[in-house]
């Protein structure tokens, strides 16, 4: 071979392995850039994990820019219902159409990050925040899944944290999720904004949870009275036991401590707590001669994870030799945490034991009528909502629920009665028993017992 084409091999030797060498560092490359995405981006969308967003939220604060924004901490409302109704595959391709929606919303310097599963935090500019929330309020998607298409709505709650100070960005994060918390635990709001009352709100909230185990242990928890009246013959025909929290000199109200009972898995012992509670006053009164009307308290649907609440409950009244009859048990409608088949087969065990059953704030739920086929009730508390509004449609819709429950032989109660007009206007509907301030606040103990004793009202 002459010297030219040894020259000519050489090359082709050096341009292949040229082109091999570049094709390895262009890999290289390419993987050094996955590998970074996966340390910055969350997989399933695509948006920032929650250290990339962090850092995002450091850097902003090393460039002086923080102030400028606003943190959103929101969620999808009812995300588990989605994934129930219409399977996981499509509540996946919901949180990945999310995503790229919410890109498209944010402006080009706003950031984005999607915490574990239905959780998302954006850092907003302030001039934008109102626009932004208003966008993530409610939003319909149109999905395509194994040739059906579904038409589905997406809502949020947010909490919202309007920077004011350099602070490092897991602090900004974290305040921004306790008004979320708190939004949706205390004040049942969609936007609930941080601000310098809410956080002693917060705080305080913090104190009053973590002496919570110990008023119970001291019994600083108080059975109160609420009577329910015959307005037929302006006569006490019952009452419902309500919980007041005697701390120190306060009295606190359910409202502030029911969450944090409900948050903390505390709420089925405050249940027993307050059934062990009322059977005492009634086994008192009974020795002392006055007989007490029968008495409904409230059941959190979390005891029907113990299969063996009902008969729980036949214990501790028949520990203290109350008669069942005095007793009726209430659950509330719209906490759905478990099937109707689940409440049926608990109200089924506390019929069969000897008790009443009451629904309360029944029409305030979505499943109301398939409540009542399901599952039989002696009472329907009707709920507050229709008694307050009063309107042409609440009215209508309030006369055909009495009207049915006396068609099902099922007994009707109004609360939340404040004035004499609303008295009027449910006893001209047939509603005969009525609950509320028109008559009576609730109740100490001692102030009961002078109530029963008296037994009627003016009227």
């Amino acid at each position: 071979m002459n010297l030219l084409g040894i020259v000519k091999e050489y090359s082709s030797l050096i341009l292949a392995i040229g082109i091999v060498g570049y094709f390895i560092y262009s890999r290289h490359k390419m993987q050094v850039r996955e590998k970074d995405i996966l340390r910055t981006r969350e997989l399933q969308t695509g948006l920032l994990n929650e250290r990339a967003f962090i850092d995002a939220l450091n850097s902003l604060t090393q460039k002086q820019q923080l102030k400028k924004y606003a943190l959103v901490y929101f969620d999808i409302v009812r995300f588990g219902l989605i994934n129930e109704r219409y399977g996981m595959d499509i509540g996946n391709i919901i949180l990945k159409e999310y995503a790229r929606w919410l890109e498209k919303i944010a402006d080009k310097d706003e950031i984005l990050s999607r915490q574990t599963g239905d959780r998302f935090i954006a850092a907003v500019k302030k001039e934008h925040l109102g626009g932004f929330l208003q966008e993530i309020k409610s939003h319909e998607f149109d999905i395509e899944y194994e040739k059906r298409n579904y038409r589905i709505n997406v809502s949020t709650r947010s909490g919202v944290y309007s920077v004011d100070k350099d602070i490092p960005g897991e602090e900004i994060i974290s305040i921004a999720h306790a008004a979320l918390h708190y939004g949706k635990t205390v004040k049942k709001k969609d936007v609930t904004f941080m601000t310098e009352t809410l956080s002693m709100e917060i705080k305080e909230q913090k104190r009053l949870e973590n002496d919570i185990p110990l008023a119970m242990a001291n019994e600083e928890f108080k059975v109160y009275y609420q009577p329910k009246v015959d307005i037929t013959n302006m006569r006490l025909c019952g009452a419902e036991a309500l919980v007041r929290w005697h701390k120190g000199d306060q009295v606190i109200s359910p409202g502030k401590f029911i969450p944090l009972l409900e948050q903390n898995d505390l709420m089925c012992d405050m249940d027993f707590y307050m059934l062990r509670h009322l059977c005492a006053d009634l086994s008192k009164w009974i020795v002392k001669g006055i007989v007490p009307p029968t008495v409904s308290i409230n059941f959190s649907r979390r005891n029907f994870s113990n299969e063996n609440a009902a008969d729980a409950i036949d214990e501790i009244v028949r520990e203290y030799h109350v008669p069942k009859k005095m007793i009726e048990i209430e659950i509330t409608e719209t906490i759905d945490e478990f099937p109707i088949s689940v409440l049926k087969a608990f109200v089924d065990r506390l019929h069969r034991l000897g008790y009443k059953v009451a629904v309360d704030d029944f029409g305030s739920g979505s499943s109301s009528l398939s409540l009542l086929r399901e599952v039989t009730f002696d009472t329907l508390k009707i709920d507050k909502g229709f008694v307050d509004r009063a309107y042409a449609k609440d009215l209508t819709i309030l006369s055909y629920i009495i009207k049915m429950a006396k068609a099902l032989n099922v007994d009707v109660l109004a609360e939340g009665v404040e004035r004499k007009e609303q008295l009027d206007t449910l006893k001209s509907l047939g509603c005969e028993v009525i609950q509320g301030y028109y008559f009576d606040k609730p109740l100490t103990k001692l102030e009961f017992e002078e109530r029963i004793i008296i037994g009627g009202y003016k009227k």
